[in-house]
């Protein structure tokens, strides 16, 4: 029997999104939520995607997202998730990832948390945080706003670029 992963989430999607033509490497049959939205246009697709909507045709688009309340928790041992453009923790709002999610970056993303970023992995079942793209740089890291918290616990952090982890304070972001 596949578990599902839980999630609760409330999402924005950004203007000047860009339509994917070519999807990602599709995670496995197991990893994906048992229950997408009907096409609607705009409609989040759910995880293991945190950036892509529906168009009205079904098809896909690519954008950044806001989210005021998310939880991802891995329902396999090699459990990913997709971050192709930038993600921000809405103030107010928490985005809470469990032992053993991978969190893959796509080039130029960032993850912004203006809200709290609880990030609680284990020593035998770490959060790793990394490029896509398997190089150094390949994605922009994580930027704490004014007002935001966080907790980083047994995360591997890999790749990160322009501010692999910046605090609230004077970083003119």
């Amino acid at each position: 029997m596949t578990s599902t992963p839980s999630v609760s989430a409330t999402t924005t999607a950004f203007p000047n999104s860009t339509k994917t033509t070519t999807p990602s490497p599709s995670p496995s049959a197991n990893s994906r939520l048992s229950a997408t939205a009907a096409c609607t246009q705009g409609t989040w697709v759910g995880l293991p995607y945190l950036n892509r909507f529906y168009n009205s045709d079904c098809s896909t688009y690519v954008a950044a997202n806001s989210f005021s309340d998310l939880t991802i928790t891995a329902t396999n041992p090699s459990y990913i998730v997709y971050m192709e453009n930038n993600v921000t923790v809405s103030a107010g709002g928490t985005m809470t990832v469990t032992q053993g999610v991978t969190l893959n970056a796509s080039s130029g993303s960032a993850l912004y948390v203006q809200g709290n970023l609880d990030l609680s992995g284990t020593a035998s079942a770490p959060i790793t945080l990394t490029a896509r793209s398997g190089s150094a740089g390949g994605w922009l890291g994580i930027g704490f706003r004014p007002g935001s918290s966080g907790n980083l616990d047994h995360v591997v952090i890999e790749d990160g670029g322009e501010y692999p982890i910046v605090s609230s304070q004077g970083n003119g972001y």
